[in-house]
C-alpha cells in the first residue's frame, strides 16, 4: 500500500495502465489516495508480514517517492501483468514507449510480483519519454538554478515548515522541463503483439546463452531428466533439446545434434511417453 497526496496522483491516468489488473485498488482517504496493490493468493501469517516488512520497506518507499515525482513505470509493470496473463488484445499499445533503464526498486518489484523476466527485459529495452513519466530524472545543478528565485523562497519555506514532498515537486518539475526541452513527440508505442514477440526472442537468446555456457554438460542434464522417468523430467529434457536444436541451427551444427538425438532414441527406446514427446517436436 502507498499513501499518495491527491495533488501528486491522477487516478484516471493510473487506471489507463491498470484497467485490466484486478490486484490494484485506489481508495480516497482525506487528502490522500491509497494505492493498494495485492498479488498475494492468501493472507500472509504474522511472521510472513514481518519478513515482508524487512524485505520491502526500503524499495517500496523508493517506489512511492518515484510515483510522487511523476514516474509512471511502476504502473507500466502492473500493465505488464495483464499482458502476461493474456488480458489485452494484440493490437493494444503500451502506455509508455518503454521503461528502461529499470531502477533497482523496480526490478525488485517485478520479481516480487513474479512478472516474467523476459517480458520485463523486453519492456525495458527502450527508454520511455521523460515527460510521460518514463526514465528517472537526475536533478542537475542547472535544473535547480533555473527555478525562479520567488519559487525557491517558497520551496525553502516549505522545507522549514516540514513539508516532506519538496524534493518530489522539484523532480516532477525537472521531469516536465526535460520533456519540454526534448520535444513532445514520444517514441512509437509498441503493440502487445510486438512486446510478446520480443519476449520470445529474449527468452530464446537467454536459453541459447545458457546452453553455450554449459556446453557438453547439457547432454548430461538431458540424460538425468530422462532417467527420472517423470512427466516433469521428460518435459524438461524436451525443453533442453529444443533449445539445443535452436543453437545447433544457429551455429551450423545440425548434423552433430541429429546424431545426439539418434543416440538418445536408441538408449531410451522403451520410454514410449518420452518418445511421444520427441515425436511431437519432430525429432
Amino acid at each position: 500500500m502507498m499513501r499518495i497526496p491527491k495533488h501528486f496522483i491522477n487516478p484516471s491516468r493510473l487506471k489507463e495502465f491498470a484497467s485490466e489488473v484486478d490486484e490494484i485498488e485506489m481508495l480516497e482517504s482525506g487528502k490522500s489516495i491509497i494505492v493498494d496493490i495485492d498479488f498475494s493468493p492468501e493472507e500472509p501469517q504474522e511472521s510472513q508480514w514481518m519478513d515482508l516488512d524487512k524485505t520491502c520497506e526500503e524499495w517500496l518507499e523508493s517506489l512511492r517517492s518515484d510515483v510522487i515525482s511523476g514516474d509512471l513505470r511502476l504502473s507500466y509493470l502492473l500493465w505488464l501483468t495483464a499482458v502476461e496473463r493474456g488480458f489485452l488484445r494484440n493490437e493494444c499499445k503500451e502506455p509508455l514507449a518503454g521503461i528502461g533503464p529499470l531502477s533497482a526498486p523496480l526490478k525488485k518489484f517485478a520479481k516480487f510480483v513474479k512478472i516474467d523476466s523476459d517480458l520485463v527485459q523486453s519492456a525495458a529495452e527502450l527508454s520511455g519519454s521523460t515527460y510521460a513519466g518514463g526514465a528517472s530524472v537526475d536533478v542537475s545543478s542547472s535544473a535547480i538554478a533555473s527555478i525562479p528565485d520567488s519559487e525557491k523562497v517558497g520551496l525553502l519555506r516549505r522545507i522549514v515548515n516540514g513539508d516532506p514532498h519538496v524534493a518530489a515537486d522539484i523532480r516532477r518539475n525537472a521531469r516536465t522541463s526535460q520533456g519540454t526541452v526534448r520535444g513532445r513527440t514520444p517514441s512509437r508505442h509498441r503493440t502487445v503483439a510486438e512486446i510478446r514477440k520480443r519476449m520470445l526472442t529474449v527468452g530464446n537468446e537467454r536459453r541459447a546463452t545458457a546452453l553455450r555456457r554449459r556446453g557438453a554438460r547439457v547432454w548430461t542434464q538431458i540424460e538425468t531428466e530422462i532417467n527420472s522417468r517423470t512427466p516433469q523430467g521428460y518435459d524438461k529434457a524436451i525443453e533442453l533439446l529444443v533449445d539445443a536444436r535452436t543453437l545447433s541451427e544457429e551455429t551450423g551444427a545440425v548434423g552433430a545434434f541429429s546424431r545426439r538425438v539418434r543416440g538418445i532414441k536408441e538408449r531410451h527406446r522403451r520410454k514410449w511417453r518420452f518418445r511421444e514427446r520427441l515425436k511431437a517436436q519432430q525429432m
